[in-house]
């Protein structure tokens, strides 16, 4: 089995350089991040930080239409352009940004709502989270204990605003028990 790396980072950075006749410069950045390798082991028994796969994927939500998220079959694009599903157990850590550049109005919706809805990441809630154009939303879990289970599998992205389609990617890490 190959050895994978995966690296988490959460940051914003802030500067300012001072003005014309200012030579003062002030930063601040909280600078989070971790990495870990891959592994293997019981997700049913094993709380730890494994993971031995990823999906990532872009696509567009039209006006007025969601795009669902299963964690049981997650679309992955290949680096030729086919994509394959690729099924977790349990989730490390998930990344969705909203690629959309319009100024207002163009925001994405994350939630886990209705039959099967993935709510045990926002504790067992249904989460109604707004990601506003360049907006990103993130989810981390070291330890892995975010399972993925046929009655908690299912992560819905809205767009209710837009008159266009906003586009989208995410990235999501963890064990999906394949081995490679």
């Amino acid at each position: 089995m190959a050895n994978k790396r995966v690296t988490f980072y959460s940051d914003i950075a802030f500067s300012d350089v001072g003005g014309f006749l200012s030579t003062s410069t002030t930063s601040a950045r909280i600078g989070f991040g971790y990495s870990f390798n891959s592994g293997t082991g019981n997700t049913d028994t094993d709380v730890c930080n494994f993971f031995d796969s990823y999906a990532k994927y872009t696509g567009i939500v039209e006006s007025g239409s969601e795009s669902v998220l299963n964690f049981s079959g997650l679309t992955h694009q290949l680096e030729d352009g086919t994509t394959e599903n690729r099924s977790f157990l349990h989730v490390n850590g998930v990344i969705i940004s909203n690629n959309d550049t319009t100024d207002s109005g163009h925001h994405l919706l994350v939630r886990a709502t209705g039959t099967n809805a993935f709510t045990n990441i926002f504790n067992g809630e249904s989460g109604n989270l707004k990601l506003n154009p360049y907006g990103t939303w993130q989810y981390l879990d070291y330890y892995g204990a975010t399972k993925v289970t046929g009655s908690n599998r299912l992560l819905t992205l809205a767009n209710t605003g837009s008159s266009t389609g906003i586009g989208y990617t995410y990235i999501v890490v963890g064990y999906t028990g394949t081995v490679w």
